[in-house]
């Protein structure tokens, strides 16, 4: 079977522009070409494709992930992926995930909302666990409908905490936050939303894959204080950056935040703006106190 460049990214979740960088940059993958010279992908390079993104994930250059992927073409030990320390609950999330197992899942969350909140519960659980069921995709031991399955449970969680809270008063400080505009995978924006919205803060999600061009005219419609760009290791640095650029030359009179795994990743441009922190906790923090010394 031949799968299209579109239909290859829609298989892997790693975008076509992002393919074609790999292709041209590292030789990966090397799919065959049709009669008219287009590219047609097979099962092996979707693998190849998975096992990349797998490495880069777990926070490998992408030049040495190519290197490591070649190399475990040519017969050599595959590069191991350090296993992070985890919280007890994301082996047993990871478990009931593999079992589409709703009400467990659900469990896990709100229990742990209950004891810890919700910034602990996410950084300690939900995203280890997320991030180790896309490992497992990549190894193939899962499949892309496990990683969706729990990815929409928690935005769904994650969604109806924030309809249960009351709009805060029209005085409080407004923030826009949306995706990188080829990042699918916005977890970690929703779960930014809800602090900034127990923070007592105006909060408006705009969502995933908004044009930079739509992003400035919201953004000159809502007038917020401030805008964040959240981006994870799947979004393009460069699509991030011009989005981020798009903004600044907008002139709008706003605080601008980028944050998010992206600002982590090598090959990441100097994108404009306030950088966040990694942490859930501390990246909402320092938007608050920022919007507060105005």
């Amino acid at each position: 079977m031949f799968y299209s460049i579109k239909a290859a990214a829609m298989a892997t979740g790693v975008s076509a522009s992002r393919l074609r960088t790999w292709e041209r940059r590292y030789g990966i993958p090397l799919p065959g070409r049709s009669s008219s010279g287009r590219r047609r992908f097979e099962q092996h390079d979707l693998n190849i494709i998975r096992r990349m993104s797998v490495l880069i994930d777990s926070g490998m250059p992408a030049s040495h992930a190519a290197k490591a992927v070649h190399a475990e073409g040519n017969g050599e030990a595959p590069v191991p992926v350090t296993p992070e320390r985890a919280h007890p609950l994301v082996d047993l999330f990871v478990q009931k995930a593999g079992r589409f197992d709703q009400g467990w899942l659900v469990r896990i969350v709100r229990d742990s909302v209950y004891s810890t909140g919700w910034a602990p519960t996410m950084e300690r659980i939900v995203f280890p666990a997320l991030r180790r069921l896309n490992r497992e995709w990549g190894e193939a031991r899962s499949t892309m409908a496990h990683v969706q399955f729990a990815h929409e449970l928690m935005r769904n969680e994650l969604a109806a905490e924030l309809a249960k809270l009351e709009t805060p008063d029209q005085a409080a400080s407004s923030v826009m936050l949306a995706c990188a505009q080829d990042d699918q995978y916005d977890i970690a924006t929703l779960a930014l939303a809800l602090l900034l919205r127990l923070g007592d803060l105006r909060v408006l999600y705009l969502g995933r894959s908004i044009p930079a061009p739509d992003l400035v005219e919201a953004a000159r419609q809502i007038k917020p204080q401030a805008i964040c760009l959240v981006g994870t290791r799947r979004a393009s640095p460069g699509g991030m950056n011009r989005t981020a650029r798009a903004l600044v030359r907008s002139k709008l009179p706003v605080q601008l935040f980028v944050g998010g795994s992206v600002l982590t990743r090598r090959d990441a441009p100097e994108i404009p703006g306030i950088h966040l922190p990694q942490s859930l906790t501390a990246a909402a923090e320092r938007i608050a106190a920022s919007l507060a010394q105005g």
